[in-house]
């Protein structure tokens, strides 16, 4: 009875193997693109893009994969995705798949210690796929894929004093100054702004950003905006505050910035007290 039993687990050791060995041999897998996704100051999207290549003449059914995601040699964390839905993988042909990794910096820097200062990290995507041929399972591709991931510091902005070139009772002529800090290792470009700026609740100015603006990696740039104010058509409350040796200021932007791994939208709101810096007339 016992040779019996070892025989049967040698046959089906033998089977489930072969099985492996066609699905291996009927399909390849390989990296086509790795892209930097939803990049905020908060986290980002790292995604993988498979090709699946059919080789031969048989369908299969992608039915599932299960990965784990490494960080700098530590596990972030694993996931097993079976699909509800299987996608089939047509005889001959290519098909791509993508598989997303949500990266919250948060979670990141409470699970990987020594985290906070770095600029980016190393990671590795390791695990399998899963196919199956009329619904019935055939056998698992391995995959092992590494990629790098940045932290992005944002660009930090500040609103320095602004200077009252001229004052009278019908009117001002300001600069408002905009400090924009890029934390960053990489370039930031600013390719639109829109803005808009208040005093007190009153809009004093608005309107967009003529040309593009390229600040360097660990490096700051001035920006300033020259406003022309008529106190006719803003109201004469605001010669009041302009008067004073500060003002409350409301600047709001809308930043639309490229870095090396993204093209997306960077709103920033500062409320603040802002020193006003006169001339000797005023």
């Amino acid at each position: 009875m016992k040779r019996i039993v070892c025989a049967g687990i040698v046959l089906l050791f033998v089977i489930v193997t072969g099985v492996h060995a066609t699905v291996k041999k009927d399909l390849k897998l390989s990296l086509r693109d790795k892209q930097i996704q939803n990049l905020s100051t908060s986290g980002l999207s790292l995604v993988f893009y498979v090709d699946i290549t059919n080789l031969s003449s048989r369908e299969y059914f992608l039915s599932g994969y299960n990965y784990r995601f490494v960080v700098q040699d530590n596990e972030f964390f694993r996931l097993q995705v079976p699909l509800g839905q299987e996608i089939a993988i047509q005889p001959n042909e290519k098909t791509l798949i993508s598989l997303p990794v949500k990266i919250t910096y948060d979670l990141l820097f409470e699970e990987i210690a020594q985290t906070k200062e770095e600029d980016s990290f190393k990671c590795y995507l390791m695990g399998s796929f899963h196919f199956s041929d009329d619904s019935h399972e055939k056998g698992r591709i391995p995959i092992a894929f590494s990629g790098e991931f940045p932290v992005f510091k944002g660009l930090e902005t500040e609103i320095l004093p602004v200077i009252v070139n001229d004052l009278t009772i019908g009117g001002a002529d300001l600069m408002v100054r905009l400090c924009f800090k890029n934390r960053n290792v990489k370039d930031i470009a600013v390719v639109n702004m829109d803005y808009e700026i208040k005093v007190g609740e009153r809009a004093i100015a608005q309107g967009s950003l003529p040309d593009d603006i390229h600040i360097p990696g660990k490096q700051e740039m001035i920006l300033e905006i020259p406003v022309l104010i008529s106190f006719f058509d803003v109201g004469k409350d605001i010669y009041s505050f302009l008067k004073q040796d500060s003002a409350p200021f409301h600047i709001i932007l809308d930043l639309e910035l490229v870095t090396p791994w993204d093209r997306f939208s960077h709103p920033i709101d500062i409320i603040e007290r802002i020193s006003l810096e006169k001339s000797k007339e005023n």
